[in-house]
């Protein structure tokens, strides 16, 4: 973070604060301050299906066969 408050151009501390935000990502631990009871199904005529821990499908990586 220091360094994207040093960096000399708006492009050079934007990727300094990406890099950053995805340690946090990595690194911060989340825990779900609720539970819910959430089905959820899919069709045998995809792949790569994820649900987070939250109860949310990852639609970004599922694919169709």
């Amino acid at each position: 973070m220091k360094q994207g408050n040093e960096a000399k151009s708006a492009a050079e501390a934007n990727a300094k604060w990406q890099q950053a935000e995805q340690v946090l990502a990595k690194d911060l631990p989340t825990i779900p301050l609720w539970s819910t009871t959430r089905p959820v199904v899919w069709s045998t005529n995809l792949t790569n299906v994820k649900v987070d821990p939250f109860g949310q499908p990852d639609y970004a990586d599922m694919q169709k066969k």
